[in-house]
């Protein structure tokens, strides 16, 4: 407008000089604005659509298209998160196959959108396989001195019952020293689980009964029969018969009371006759019976404060790396061969169609582990305790010196035993505990007399009249044998007296345990023992469990503890995770510790389990497939025509789903494109395609919308006529929505008869979006900078543009590094937005093997995942006046996070304070700044309280009058070896420490703080 009214002044135009007004009224000056609208306007658009022609200022995702094309530059487009799905069948289902392209949907949370998950492989599922338990229970191995030293029991029935009080006896033979008696504490009803659970009154430490089994092993030798004669013989066969009264249920004081006794006249015999080995295990009962009879209460240990640091580094562990399918596994045509091995099984049912499920059955039940007594006692209830006939009698003078009544005939015959009641219960051939005080021997150190317990059998009980020591009754008579010997017992006779017994008083002193009841040991809950490593125990004898299935393991995690020194360690409750494994090997075989044991089926993994689970916790998911984001569809997207040159159609459908493959753009499409029913194939450009070959070359536009465009007979063979000749199969459904939680894919879309319900134990991952405007720009250049996609990786920096232009990967960086015994390209990576990635994901995985068959043979690559360092902004400024200081506020952490972002900073790139103070004073409204703090924290801070704490109080000396540090320093990949010592001890094992990458993080409150001047 003011060029133009200019030149109406002009000397060059003096046939203008008249228009000589410059009133906004007049005609000619309004005409003259109106033309400089339009001008100003066209002007307007021409310098925008220059722009568009520019990679750097460049605003049109589809103008960045073009420019990408013209050096070859396609961008990527995303990749499917892949999912492994475990599929829960009825429980009475038969065996189904579940197809390749079973559907599975998302549960939505929130904003979210469903998503559809489709399986990649067919599946052959059981309903046995759905929800599969490790062993959970087993025949408890119990020797003599686990007898002595167990807290609990199980028995089997639930129609068994065990009341306070009652005796249970273990008896592993009829040997002096091979029975053991507890007394029940407290016995619970399990109906569920069908068992008894009794809980039994402490008797003795495993140290304290490993001992004295020991010694009585030893002490059985020393009194073999078959020896000749000895003091050593004699001896050791006295304190053998005081063990078997203590494991007989005698109290420690009386066998302490009795060794003692025995010790004291060895030493007196010493010289004339000398039992040197009888005397040391003597000694030794002596002093484990002290330490029991007179026990040391322990010093209580004081607990520790911890924090999470204690367990920070076992959480993070990661998961088990199995083999990347079941091709991988080295196999043995003879693995499974064994009598009792699974491929037996598989050869019997087939060349035995007879045997069928009935093998199994059988299998199942027959006992596969000979029962071996010295581990699988006999256990037996003894219910009642009583007194014989005329205990509770009263004394025959009531004045002193009180005479007592003299033993009465009947009491005096041999092997007979009246009970003071009648006992209907009681039969032949049962086992009782006969009780007396020995009052030859030192008396205990309770002030009692030191009594002896033997274990009798009953042979035959009658019911008979007592009319003695001024009672009548009708009681139960035992005529009782010696368990071991078999002759005659006699109550008075093992008394063995010093004067003749001519009274009833060591009759009221003694005791009968009576009523013996046969009960069944039942399995026990495996809770020592917690699910881990590569074998894993099965809860039963499963058929058809093949090598090369894949499997998850999933449970609460034990393996997360704080480790304490002086007490054990404190696991933390309910952390549940899982792991992925693939089966190596498949056994049949018993527990080897457990008598008697059935075949149980023991599966092999191909890598140990990285985690250790509570084994009541833990389900191992058997019918398991792997699935990937997408669903299948299929359209016609339009008809040939032979006279037509590059007919290009476009799929209504979007975006489209490509998978983690080993290529050099790192994904696989999964489309199919058919004319008239043959299968054309996709090439990346139609200029290298031969004239007749049946090829298309497919786009993606910036909405994600696919176009396929066919050859004209001169690149690319032409469409032949056809009405809708042209159909796509494809799958639809991309990017990090697929990135689905544990247990979030619930729906089972496709359900074969029998299938249940499908569900993800370990969160999917791998899902990364398609390239957006400024991730197009990033990489434009990498096309000009990197060789052929069919050329070999040469260079260092090849290896990070391989990577950088590889589907799902934000950035990447690689660097030649050695630390003096290997060798490596090192490359550090992050996903998409930051999108988190693992090592065992899809896409690292793939990644790897395409550097195998890309890059040099001979130079290994290690692939590692970046480092991320929070960066810290604390800052005062002010505004210009008549700015509102609030709104400023604003805009400069919109400036700061956009500046200090993912997208913005490069791995290993520093942070300087001139950027800040520049992004800040950059702002509108912003008079002057001044940064009072500028730091960061890295993982390996966050992780390590020590760390942590050094780099806090590093921040803390810029605030109170110290200067700002000058530059956040990032670290670029480097050997552990060469870096900083508080570094490299914090590294475990890691031979590398991976690239660090800082951004202002947002989500974090307090990360950047903006404070008025």
């Amino acid at each position: 407008m003011g060029a133009a009214t200019q030149a109406l002044s002009s000397p060059a135009a003096p046939a203008l000089q008249a228009l000589g007004t410059r009133d906004p009224s007049d005609p000619v000056m309004a005409f003259i604005d109106a033309w400089a609208v339009a001008a100003d306007v066209l002007t307007f658009y021409r310098e925008r659509l220059t722009n568009e022609g520019y990679l750097r200022c460049a605003r049109d995702e589809r103008s960045l298209r073009w420019l990408a094309g013209e050096v070859g530059y396609k961008p990527r487009p995303g990749v499917a998160a892949s999912a492994w799905l475990a599929y829960m069948m009825d429980a009475h289902a038969a065996p189904v196959q579940i197809g390749v392209g079973a559907k599975a949907q998302t549960s939505p949370h929130g904003d979210e959108q469903m998503q559809t998950f489709e399986t990649l492989e067919a599946l052959n599922a059981r309903a046995e396989w759905s929800a599969m338990s490790p062993r959970q229970t087993r025949m408890p191995k119990i020797t003599l001195a686990d007898a002595l030293s167990r807290d609990s029991v199980k028995l089997a029935g639930t129609s068994t019952s065990a009341r306070p009080g009652e005796r249970l006896m273990f008896v592993f033979g009829y040997e002096h020293a091979q029975q053991v008696v507890r007394e029940i504490a407290e016995a619970k009803l399990d109906v569920q689980r069908g068992w008894v659970d009794v809980s039994l009154v402490p008797k003795l430490s495993v140290v304290q009964a490993t001992e004295l089994h020991e010694v009585s092993k030893k002490l059985t030798d020393l009194a073999d029969p078959d020896l000749p004669p000895s003091n050593d013989k004699t001896f050791s066969a006295l304190q053998l018969f005081f063990l078997t009264s203590f494991f007989l249920g005698g109290t420690a004081s009386d066998a302490l009371a009795l060794s003692t006794g025995l010790k004291d006249r060895i030493e007196k015999n010493r010289i004339e006759r000398p039992a040197d080995r009888t005397e040391q295990l003597v000694d030794l009962c002596v002093k484990v019976l002290q330490a029991i009879a007179k026990p040391i209460p322990g010093k209580p240990v004081p607990g520790a404060m911890e924090d999470i640091d204690a367990v920070l580094a076992q959480v993070g562990t990661p998961a088990s790396t199995p083999p990347r399918s079941a091709g991988h596994l080295k196999l043995s045509t003879l693995a499974g061969l064994a009598s009792t091995g699974s491929k037996r099984g598989a050869l019997l049912k087939q060349v035995s169609p007879r045997l069928d499920d009935r093998l199994y059955q059988a299998w199942r039940s027959v006992p596969a582990q000979t029962v071996e007594p010295e581990s699988a006692p006999q256990a037996f209830i003894l219910r009642a305790v009583t007194s014989p006939y005329g205990a509770a009698a009263p004394k025959r003078e009531f004045k002193e010196p009180f005479h007592d009544w003299d033993i009465a005939a009947p009491d005096t015959h041999i092997g007979a035993a009246h009970l003071d009641n009648v006992f209907s219960n009681i039969a032949p051939g049962s086992l009782a505990l006969v009780d007396v005080p020995i009052s030859a021997l030192p008396k205990s150190e309770l002030g009692d007399v030191a009594r002896l317990t033997r274990l009798a059998r009953i042979t035959s009980t009658q019911i008979v009249g007592r009319s003695d020591y001024l009672t009548n009754a009708r009681v139960t008579r035992l005529d009782m044998v010696d368990a071991k010997t078999g002759e005659p017992l006699q109550v008075v006779e093992v008394q063995k007296l010093p004067r003749i017994a001519t009274t009833i008083e060591n009759l009221r002193k003694t005791v009968y345990t009576v009523q013996s009841e046969a009960v069944t040991l039942a399995e026990e809950p495996i809770n020592n023992s917690d699910v881990s490593g590569a074998i894993i125990d099965m809860d039963s004898l499963l058929d058809g469990i093949d090598v090369g299935r894949w499997i998850i393991v999933h449970g609460e995690r034990t393996d997360i503890a704080i480790k304490r020194p002086a007490s054990p360690d404190v696991i933390l409750p309910g952390i549940v995770d899982g792991e992925l494994a693939l089966v190596a090997g498949v056994d049949q075989q018993p527990y080897p510790e457990s008598s008697g044991d059935a075949l149980h089926t023991v599966l092999r993994l191909a890598t140990p389990l990285a985690y250790t689970y509570r084994r009541s916790t833990v389900k191992v998911y058997g019918n398991v497939v792997k699935a990937s984001h997408g669903e299948t569809g299929s359209e016609a997207i339009g008809s040939g025509s032979a006279t037509a040159r590059l007919q290009r159609f476009a799929l209504r459908r979007a975006p489209l789903t490509f998978v983690p493959a080993v290529t050099t753009s790192g994904v696989q499409g999964t489309q199919q494109l058919r004319v008239n029913n043959v299968q054309w194939l996709e090439v990346d450009s139609l200029l290298d395609a031969e004239a007749t070959e049946r090829v298309y070359e497919m786009a993606i536009n910036e909405a994600g919308m696919a176009s396929y465009t066919f050859g004209d007979d001169i690149h690319g063979a032409r469409l032949p006529t056809g009405q809708g000749n042209v159909r796509v199969a494809y799958r639809a459904g991309i990017g990090a929505a697929g990135n689905a939680r544990a247990g979030q894919i619930s729906q089972a879309v496709t359900r074969p008869l029998g299938v249940n319900s499908v569900t993800n134990p370990l969160a999917a991952s791998g899902g990364a979006d398609r390239d957006g405007s400024e991730r197009i720009r990033a990489n434009v250049p990498l096309a000009a900078l990197s060789l052929s996609p069919l050329s070999r990786l040469v260079s260092v920096a090849d290896y990070a543009i391989f990577a950088r232009r590889y589907a799902g990967v934000g950035q990447a960086v690689a660097r030649k590094l050695a630390d003096g015994a290997f060798e490596c390209v090192h490359v550090t990576l992050a996903g998409v937005d930051d999108a988190p990635l693992r090592s065992d994901d899809d896409l690292v995985t793939s990644l790897r093997a395409a550097y195998e068959a890309f890059g040099d043979p001979a130079l290994p690559v290690v692939v590692d995942i970046r480092e991320l360092v929070a960066l810290f902004i604390e800052a005062r400024f002010a505004a210009v006046p008549g700015h509102d200081w609030d709104t400023v506020k604003l805009a400069i952490q919109g400036r700061l996070h956009e500046l200090f972002s993912f997208d913005r900073r490069q791995l290993g790139q520093s942070i300087y304070l001139s950027e800040v103070v520049g992004a800040i004073q950059s702002v509108t409204g912003v008079d002057w700044v001044d940064v009072d703090l500028l730091g960061g924290l890295s993982e390996v801070d966050l992780r390590n309280k020590d760390a942590l704490a050094g780099a806090v109080m590093s921040m803390q000396t810029q605030i109170s009058p110290g200067p700002v540090q000058s530059v956040v320093r990032v670290r670029a990949a480097m050997p552990v070896a060469d870096a900083p010592a508080d570094l490299s001890k914090r590294a475990g094992t890691t031979r590398f420490l991976p690239a660090q990458l800082a951004f202002l993080p947002r989500g974090v409150p307090g990360t950047l703080v903006l404070n008025r001047a």
